[in-house]
C-alpha cells in the first residue's frame, strides 16, 4: 500500500510540472500575441489617421479616391487580425483554465481515493488489534503468574491439558522474603481473654525433636465474627499469630524450614500467670492441652 501511495504521488507530482510548463508556454503564446496586437493596433490607428487626412485632401479635390480605398482595405485587414489575434488569446486562456482545472481535479480525486483508503486501513488496523488482544488474552490464560515470588505448595491440578474451574484453588505460594503468620482457631469462650499486641509460643508439631522448640510470635489479629469447623461443628474465632523477629532468629537457629500448612501449636499469654492453648489443626500427634499455669 505504500508503495503504491508514493507512485501515484509521484506520478501525480510529475504530472504537475508538465501541467505547469504546458500554462508556462501558453501563457508566453498570449503575451506574443498581445505584443503583435498591439502592434496592429497602432497601426491601426495610423492608417485611420491617414485615411482621415486624404478624405480631406479629397474634398478639396487634390486627390483621388484610390488612395483612400487601399488604406481602407488595409484598415480592414487589421481590423481582422486584431479580432483573430483576441479570439486566439482568448482559446489559449481557456486552454490554460482547462489545464489548471485538470490539475486540480486530479488532486482532489488523489486526496479522496488516499482518505477512503486510509479509512479502509484504519478499519483493518482496528480489526487485527482486536484480534492481536484477543489472541493475547487467550495466550495470556494459557500462562500461570503470581503476582510476587515464593515457593509453590498445596498444587490441586496434576493434569495436563486438565480444565481449571472458576473459582478454584490451583495452588498455593508461600512468599519469600514475607512475615510468617500462624493462623489459629480460639475457643469462643476465650474471646474475651485474647487481645492484639499479645505475645504467644509457638510450636511445630511436624518437627519430631526430642526437645520442644518455642518460637515466638505476636497476636497481630482477632476475627470479629465467628466461624464453624466443618470437621467438627464447633465455633471458633479466627486468630492471626505473627513470628517476630527474635522467633525469625529461633527458626533459622533450630534450623527449622517451615511450609504453608504446617501444624501447629499456638500458647497465648493472656496473663503473667495464665496461657491460654488451642490448636491450629487437629494434630493427631499432638496431646489436647487446656490452660497451663506457669
Amino acid at each position: 500500500q505504500n508503495n503504491i501511495f508514493f507512485e501515484t504521488k509521484k506520478s501525480i507530482e510529475d504530472e504537475k510540472i508538465i501541467s505547469q510548463n504546458r500554462v508556462v508556454q501558453l501563457e508566453n503564446q498570449i503575451n506574443g500575441l498581445k505584443s503583435l496586437m498591439e502592434a496592429k493596433k497602432s497601426r491601426l490607428k495610423s492608417i485611420s489617421e491617414e485615411i482621415l487626412e486624404w478624405e480631406k485632401l479629397f474634398k478639396e479635390q487634390l486627390v483621388d479616391k484610390l488612395k483612400i480605398r487601399d488604406l481602407s482595405r488595409e484598415k480592414n485587414m487589421i481590423e481582422g487580425d486584431i479580432s483573430q489575434t483576441a479570439s486566439e488569446i482568448a482559446k489559449l486562456n481557456e486552454a490554460i483554465n482547462e489545464a489548471r482545472n485538470q490539475q486540480l481535479l486530479r488532486e482532489k480525486e488523489f486526496t479522496k481515493e488516499t482518505l477512503n483508503d486510509l479509512v479502509k486501513a484504519k478499519s483493518m488496523l482496528f480489526d487485527l488489534q482486536s484480534k492481536i488482544a484477543s489472541v493475547e488474552d487467550t495466550l495470556g490464560r494459557t500462562n500461570i503468574v503470581a503476582p510476587i515470588d515464593g515457593t509453590v505448595v498445596g498444587l490441586s491440578l496434576h493434569t495436563v491439558g486438565g480444565v481449571v474451574a472458576p473459582g478454584k484453588d490451583i495452588l498455593q505460594i508461600i512468599p519469600q522474603k514475607s512475615k510468617l503468620v500462624v493462623v489459629a482457631q480460639l475457643q469462643t469462650a476465650d474471646i474475651d481473654k485474647v487481645k492484639i499486641g499479645l505475645m504467644a509460643d509457638i510450636r511445630f508439631s511436624a518437627f519430631n525433636t526430642r526437645e520442644t522448640h518455642v518460637i515466638e510470635g505476636k497476636v497481630v489479629h482477632v476475627s470479629a465474627d465467628s466461624f464453624v469447623d466443618q470437621k467438627s461443628g464447633m465455633p471458633y474465632y479466627e486468630a492471626k499469630i505473627e513470628v517476630t523477629k527474635e522467633g525469625e532468629k529461633q527458626v533459622a537457629g533450630y534450623g527449622f524450614e517451615l511450609v504453608s500448612g504446617m501444624p501447629a501449636e499456638v500458647m497465648i499469654r493472656v496473663s503473667e500467670r495464665t496461657m491460654l492453648s488451642y490448636l491450629v489443626k487437629p494434630l493427631t500427634d499432638m496431646i489436647s492441652r487446656g490452660f497451663n499455669e506457669e
